[in-house]
């Protein structure tokens, strides 16, 4: 019976705390694979400073080993580059984004009002493209 107890105690304990783990480390890979393509498009733009639209991926140059999130494109307006991803996705994603660019403000969502929203609620008045859903992980330049 005590036996039984400890280990109902112990599961009640431990699980909560590995299910928060896990999040975390899936929020981390899918904030690293966002960032990586980030890097590429970053990459191209500079190589071709003249470039508008959405770069494709065949005019990319990815990291070996790279396994492309089909979430993620880009587009650039008014020599303005945006990376963004095509749907919403869990809050601790944006979170990690935020903390992994040293808490840049050119990080965030894009909130109703069409402007960028910091991870950590601030409105920077950065008027974003209407081709961005409202909602999507977005960071702004390079």
């Amino acid at each position: 019976m005590i036996g039984t107890l400890f280990i109902g105690f112990f599961a009640l304990v431990t699980v909560p705390a590995e299910q928060a783990q896990r999040s975390l480390l899936v929020a981390d890979v899918v904030a690293t694979n966002f960032l990586t393509y980030r890097a590429s498009v970053v990459e191209y733009t500079n190589a071709h400073p003249s470039a508008s639209g959405t770069i494709n991926d065949s005019s990319l140059t990815f990291k070996l080993g790279y396994i492309r999130d089909p979430r993620w494109t880009n587009t650039i307006q008014s020599n303005t580059l945006y990376i963004y991803s095509s749907t919403t996705l869990e809050p601790r994603v944006k979170e990690v984004v935020f903390n992994k660019t040293r808490r840049n403000l050119s990080s965030g969502i894009k909130g109703s009002s069409g402007r960028l929203i910091s991870p950590n609620g601030i409105d920077t008045g950065i008027v974003l493209p209407a081709s961005i859903p409202t909602g999507a992980i977005t960071m702004v330049g390079d």
